[in-house]
């Protein structure tokens, strides 16, 4: 069985390669992207997992090469020349060589015609440009991007709405979006249940850019029901904290290169 599932893999990472960016028509485009990784860990006693909440890891003289492989679809219909839907699905290794698969982005979009996109569904957490590209491994420049990329407050993810406003001024490029919506992320790491709740995310982001480089600024703020339980039934913990987040990232455009190490940074600061 799970020489079946790596082919399988194996065979939809060659496709992605070959539906990249196929329009289908004049209303439908399909997008496909993969990454193959191998990965080992020389320390003893030291476990790596590819992200936060994977039930398990690579460990020590282990040569693992599905922990970090993952492929993925993206899909956007056009109904019209303003309304628009996009999905974004993932199929990547849940635990012990297990893959799973996941709806990573599905919402609605309606431009406006007045520099205002308004949106609605579920969207990653916008807190870093890479964030909403976690997964599009040649969208960065190492392996396995930080852990705030990823999210804060245990929330990757929200369900709701937003907006996005494009202006300029000058040659500055400016770009407001605001969200507001629920998250529910949930897990069972080392089997312990983990569970992260929220009627009530908020974020706004601002990004200015000029043809030198962009620098963008995002607050988030948000309470998160936490709970915790053992498989035997044992609650370990169950709270609710107020979370709030201010980030900000730097990027500059030189030599014709974006996006090298030396050229991004950030800056990130949580409090509660």
């Amino acid at each position: 069985m799970k020489k079946l599932t790596i082919k399988y893999l194996i065979f939809l990472a060659i496709l992605a390669t070959h539906v990249n960016a196929i329009e289908l028509g004049e209303y439908l485009r399909i997008n496909g992207f993969a990454t193959v990784g191998i990965s080992t860990v020389a320390e003893e006693g030291q476990e790596f997992r590819a992200y936060t909440f994977q039930q398990d890891g690579v460990r020590e003289g282990e040569i693992n090469y599905v922990n970090n492989t993952l492929f993925g679809l993206q899909g956007e219909v056009m109904f019209t020349n303003n309304i628009s839907a996009t999905v974004q699905g993932i199929v990547y290794n849940d635990h012990d060589k297990h893959y799973t698969a996941d709806v990573d982005w599905a919402y609605l979009s309606y431009r406006t015609g007045f520099d205002l996109t308004l949106r609605a569904g579920k969207f990653r957490l916008p807190l870093f440009k890479s964030s909403e590209l976690t997964y599009i491994g040649y969208a960065r420049t190492w392996v396995r991007p930080a852990l705030p990329f990823y999210g804060i407050g245990g929330f990757e993810h929200f369900t709701g709405v937003d907006a996005i406003y494009n202006t300029h001024l000058g040659q500055t490029d400016i770009s407001v979006q605001v969200g507001y919506g629920i998250g529910d992320e949930h897990a069972t790491p080392n089997g312990i249940y983990r569970e992260f709740k929220s009627d009530n995310l908020l974020t706004s982001k601002l990004t200015l850019e000029q043809e030198i480089g962009s620098f963008s600024m995002t607050y988030f703020r948000g309470d998160s029901d936490f709970f915790m339980q053992r498989q035997n039934g044992k609650v370990l913990q169950d709270t609710t904290v107020l979370v709030q987040m201010i980030s900000a990232e730097a990027e500059r455009y030189g030599s014709g290169v974006e996006n090298t190490l030396f050229d991004r940074c950030y800056i990130y600061t949580q409090f509660l």
